[in-house]
């Protein structure tokens, strides 16, 4: 079973783990942060340029850890480029007592975000060995899986016939309450 108490499905019977593991690494909203710490210690992940599969030139595609508290941080991103693409994963430097980066063996859990789509990644390797952190290492992504995992929500009036439209909005709030009249004087 899965072993890992930050884990969402956690057995508190399991003590061997199977690698079944599954993590929530979206907060609320589908709110993700490909903002990272440079703590200068890394390993690199490189992206073929044919795995990109749904990802759009500009997109952001990045490697996160968790961190203590069991919330998925950000070690690392890209912006994707449409050819072969670098993420620079940074490891916990171990100068300090909280965990800033991934720890050697750490799997790479990654994300990435197409306009206001969020996806989880599963990534197949040229080497199954090649999906995990280890300092000064260099990993190979041949392939890219893509789940939707959310949309971003973007909460106001959805309607154009009113004046409250609101063009960004995804989600209607209830917020349509003064209808556009044309043709009156």
């Amino acid at each position: 079973g899965c072993t890992d108490s930050n884990a969402s499905n956690f057995n508190v019977n399991a003590n061997v783990s199977d690698d079944s593991c599954e993590y929530d690494l979206i907060g609320d909203g589908c709110s993700v942060s490909f903002t990272y710490i440079n703590t200068g210690v890394n390993a690199s992940i490189f992206i073929n340029e044919n795995a990109g599969g749904l990802l759009n030139v500009g997109d952001s595609i990045g490697v996160f850890y968790l961190a203590a508290d069991g919330t998925a941080q950000c070690a690392g991103a890209s912006v994707w480029l449409g050819g072969t693409t670098q993420i620079v994963a940074f490891g916990d430097d171990g100068t300090t007592d909280e965990k800033d980066g991934l720890a050697t063996g750490d799997p790479y859990l990654m994300l990435a975000q197409s306009g206001d789509n969020v996806y989880l990644i599963e990534p197949s390797y040229v080497s199954a060995s090649m999906g995990s952190y280890v300092l000064n290492d260099i990993s190979m992504i041949i392939d890219l899986d893509f789940q939707l995992a959310c949309t971003v929500e973007y909460p106001g009036c959805t309607d154009e016939l009113y004046i409250e439209y609101d063009s960004n909005a995804n989600l209607d709030d209830g917020s349509c309450t003064t209808l556009i009249v044309t043709g009156c004087t």
